[in-house]
């Protein structure tokens, strides 16, 4: 009788490896899973943005609430603390409108909440009370020299204290006497072609229910809602009508763009309102 091999132990019996096949479903599998968790990701992330920039306008509409107990709603929609270097015994006249800007050959935007908080200083307390209890990620000190999104005047200041949505770009501001669309040079409503701006100082009569006969500093607003032909490459607001005649605050969202495209996009899906505003039925 033939003895029984002895079993040598550590010895195990060899198993096929991989498969080409069974490696490239593995490797699939791995880029579908990433590809979810990112997509999740970036959802998750984007609707954090969102909820952070509804709470910062939230606050700015609380803020003007406040404003408005204190000074009345018939404010004349204009800063006018500042004044004239060349002068100073001549108060200079800034619009509070999210629109564009001209002086002196520069065009930019105005930074409209920049020139809302202005307002708020020295004259409502309370409702800047509230600007400086927000996030201070948004609240910032803006030089007019380091963004396009505030306009160069003839130095009568040198920064705003503005507020921006998560994604970087300053929260707008749109009060009755500058909403829908300007533009057409004097004309207004709106009239003529959307490159025209219409003028501030206008003797004796003011489109705006602004001041006359004062110095302002911007000369000329223009505010409109399409690029493309007959109009700027890239809109300057969102178009949009304040809703029962009271001012109302946006973010341009993601893409930091307004108003439609020279191909028709709507650069305002994206936008970020608390209150929604009417738009023209010809959009």
């Amino acid at each position: 009788m033939q003895p029984m091999p002895a079993h040598r132990p550590g010895r195990l019996s060899p198993r096929p490896g991989f498969t080409l096949i069974e490696l490239l479903v593995v490797v699939i599998m791995i880029a579908l899973l990433v590809g979810i968790v990112m997509a999740v990701g970036v959802r998750v992330t984007s609707s954090s943005k969102e909820r952070l920039t509804e709470g910062a306008i939230q606050a700015l509409e609380t803020a003007l609430v406040q404003f408005e107990m204190s000074e009345g709603s018939n404010r004349v929609p204009a800063v006018v603390e500042f004044r004239d270097p060349q002068n100073l015994s001549e108060r200079i006249y800034h619009p509070v409108a999210d629109a564009l800007g001209a002086r002196s050959g520069d065009s930019e935007l105005l930074d409209s909440v920049g020139l809302f908080i202005k307002q708020l200083d020295n004259r409502s307390p309370d409702a800047r009370s509230i600007i400086s209890g927000m996030n201070s990620k948004l609240v910032k000190l803006r030089s007019v020299h380091d963004s396009t999104t505030t306009v160069k005047w003839d130095e009568p200041h040198q920064s705003l204290v503005t507020v921006l949505d998560a994604w970087g770009n300053p929260v707008r501001y749109v009060h009755p006497a500058f909403d829908g669309e300007i533009f057409g040079g004097n004309s207004y409503p709106s009239g003529g072609s959307r490159d025209e701006p219409v003028q501030l100082e206008v003797t004796n009569k003011n489109p705006f229910g602004l001041p006359t006969r004062f110095t302002y500093g911007t000369d000329e607003i223009r505010r409109v809602n399409r690029a493309g032909s007959g109009g700027p490459e890239t809109p300057d607001a969102d178009g949009g009508i304040c809703p029962n005649n009271k001012p109302y605050f946006y973010s341009a969202g993601p893409d930091g763009l307004v108003g439609f495209g020279p191909d028709g996009e709507d650069y305002n899906a994206d936008n970020v309102y608390i209150v929604q505003p009417r738009f023209p039925e010809n959009q």
